[in-house]
C-alpha cells in the first residue's frame, strides 16, 4: 500500500489508505514521511477508532476505572478447516500481469493460492498472516488505549499444525509482547496474541481483553463489557453499539478542516509495526529487544535483517 500512498501525496492528494499499512517497517516508516513532507491528510482503514463503543472503551480504560492493567490478551479464531491444499506453481491466468503484481516483492513463481480468496494474506511475497492482516486492528486499539508506541521485546512462536497447505505463514501462532511503563500500567504490562486458524469455538472470535486490578473489560466489534475482579463491589455491565461509516466522515471532515485524523499515517505504522515484529522473531526463531526510537532490533544483526524487505529492481521507493 505504500507505494501508491507516497504517489499521492506527491501528487498533492489526500490518502485513505487500507490497512495494514506495509509489508516492511522501514516501508511504513517512508509512508510516515511522504505525509509530513507533503502536508497530506493520510488515514489508515482501522475503523475501529472511529465506532463508538471503542472511544468509549478507551476513555474508560484511561479513566483507570480498571484499576493498574498487568495484561491484555488478544485473539484472533477461525475455523477454515481443511485449509487450501497444495496446488503446484504454474502459469497465471491470462487477465493477470504476474511481473507488475510481484511488484518490488522478491520474486516468486505463481501459485494459486498467493492470488485467490485472500491468499495474500499467508505469502511472504505480499502479507503477514492474520497477524498482520488482523492484529493490526487488535494493535491499533490496544495501544491507543494504554497510550504506548511501541514494545520492548516480542516473542513469536507456531507452525502450521492446522493444515497441510502450502501457506508460508503460521495458522496456529503466539506471540508474547512486553511493554514499558504507562499510566495504567506503571510497572509495564504484557501483551499475549493468539492466532488459530483450524478451531474457532470462541462466539467472540476476534477480540482483545484487558485485564486490571480492579475490573477487566473484554471488547470486539459487537460492543464490550466489563467485569469487576472478585470480591470487588459491582455488577457487569455490557454495551453494544452497531458499526457504522463514521470512519469515511472522519476522512472527509479531516480534509476539510486539514487536521489529522485519529487513525493518522504514524498511528497505522506503529500499529503495523507491533504485528511485524511478532513475525520477526519468528522468522529469527528467538526472542527479540526492540528499539522503537531507532526501529531497530536491538544486539541482533540476524533478527534485524528481518525487518526490512528491500525493493526488487527496477522499483525505488523514494519520498
Amino acid at each position: 500500500h505504500v507505494l501508491p500512498t507516497v504517489r499521492a501525496c506527491q501528487a498533492g492528494k489526500d490518502v485513505y489508505v487500507e490497512k495494514p499499512l506495509a509489508n516492511s517497517i522501514p516501508e511504513g516508516r517512508v509512508a510516515v514521511e511522504a505525509a509530513r513532507k507533503y502536508n497530506r491528510i493520510v488515514q489508515i482503514g482501522t475503523q475501529q477508532r472511529s465506532w463508538e463503543h471503542y472511544q468509549r472503551a478507551v476513555e474508560i480504560i484511561q479513566s483507570g476505572r480498571l484499576g493498574q492493567i498487568s495484561e491484555v490478551k488478544i485473539w484472533d479464531y477461525e475455523n477454515r478447516f481443511p485449509g487450501r491444499g497444495n496446488p503446484p506453481d504454474c502459469a497465471p491466468p491470462e487477465e493477470l500481469d504476474w511481473e507488475f503484481y510481484v511488484g518490488p516483492a522478491p520474486w516468486r513463481d505463481y501459485n494459486p493460492n498467493c492470488y485467490y480468496n485472500y491468499g495474500y494474506d499467508w505469502f511472504r511475497l505480499s502479507g503477514g498472516g492474520h497477524t498482520v492482516a488482523w492484529g493490526v486492528h487488535h494493535f491499533d486499539i490496544m495501544q491507543w488505549a494504554m497510550g504506548v508506541k511501541w514494545p520492548k521485546s516480542v516473542v513469536g512462536m507456531g507452525n502450521m499444525h492446522a493444515f497441510g497447505d502450502n501457506r508460508e505463514w503460521p495458522d496456529t501462532f503466539n506471540g508474547i509482547l512486553e511493554y514499558g511503563p504507562c499510566p495504567m500500567a506503571e510497572r509495564g504490562f504484557s501483551v499475549q496474541y493468539t492466532c488459530r486458524m483450524g478451531a474457532r469455538r470462541d462466539f467472540r472470535a476476534h477480540c482483545k481483553c484487558f485485564f486490571g486490578s480492579e475490573a477487566s473489560l473484554i471488547l470486539d466489534r459487537s460492543g464490550y463489557t466489563i467485569t469487576p475482579e472478585p470480591r470487588k463491589k459491582g455488577e457487569e455491565e455490557s454495551y453494544r453499539s452497531p458499526s457504522d461509516a463514521s470512519h469515511q466522515q472522519a476522512f472527509l471532515n479531516a480534509i476539510r478542516d486539514r487536521k489529522q485524523p485519529a487513525a493518522d499515517v504514524e498511528n497505522g505504522h506503529y500499529s503495523t509495526n507491533a504485528c511485524h515484529l511478532m513475525n520477526v522473531s519468528w522468522l529469527a526463531g528467538r526472542r527479540i529487544e526492540w528499539d522503537g526510537e531507532k526501529e531497530q532490533v536491538v544486539g541482533d544483526p540476524e533478527a534485524n535483517a528481518f525487518v526490512d524487505k528491500p525493493y526488487r529492481a527496477p522499483w525505488k521507493l523514494e519520498v
